[in-house]
């Protein structure tokens, strides 16, 4: 499944990133169902971007959490990644290659 999330990407360490589920429904069903992921974020300006792969957890407390409600009190849970995998999403010779 395809969503766009168009919530920001936290970067929580070096090894993990998350982001808020604004509108969880499916996400959060294909995450419990199949923890595979990859997110696709650019950088719309220069078109830049990255997709990253790897595996998901979803968060429903702690301290990211409480993160993401900062920018929305109504975000209910948090998708965690842990990336496995990054590729090149720019324009050119690099589009494509693992990073």
């Amino acid at each position: 499944n395809v969503a766009v999330k168009g919530t920001a990407v936290m970067v929580v360490d070096d090894e993990n990133v998350a982001f808020a589920n604004v509108y969880p429904g499916k996400t959060v069903e294909n995450v419990k169902e199949n923890p595979n992921i990859a997110i696709s974020v650019i950088n719309s300006k220069n078109y830049k971007g990255y997709q990253l792969k790897g595996q998901a957890e979803v968060v429903t407390g702690g301290p990211l959490l409480a993160e993401a409600r900062k920018q929305n009190p109504d975000v209910n849970s948090v998708t965690k990644v842990r990336i496995q995998e990054i590729y090149v999403l720019d324009y050119g010779p690099k589009a494509g290659q693992k990073a």
